[in-house]
């Protein structure tokens, strides 16, 4: 009865992590390079950045920076795209902001 409930439970946390990230860009923008997804929080980078390093995240989107974001409060940043098959294959617009880490 145990296993059928974790599995479950995880089965549910699946759904709910997929449906999230379904809505997460979808913002009423569309990737375009007339319609960019923005990037407006530490956690959308985050995000991006573990979509592209899994794997999951398409190519050719566009993303549009629209903050500046300082990263000292991240104990260890990962580079987006980890490797060459995991590369990012999008455009990033940096928009003039600017990601730090203070030394």
């Amino acid at each position: 009865m145990k296993k059928r409930l974790v599995l479950f439970l995880a089965v549910c946390l699946l759904a709910v992590c997929s449906c999230a990230w379904a809505d997460y860009w979808d913002e009423g923008h569309q990737g375009t390079s007339a319609d960019p997804y923005l990037i407006d929080s530490i956690d959308d980078l985050k995000a991006l950045r573990d979509r592209v390093n899994n794997g999951e995240e398409p190519n050719n989107k566009y993303y549009k920076l629209t903050i500046d974001m300082n990263l000292t409060q991240e104990k260890q940043w990962l580079a987006i795209g980890d490797s060459d098959e995991k590369a990012f294959k999008g455009h990033f617009d940096g928009n003039s902001k600017t990601i730090y880490t203070e030394i």
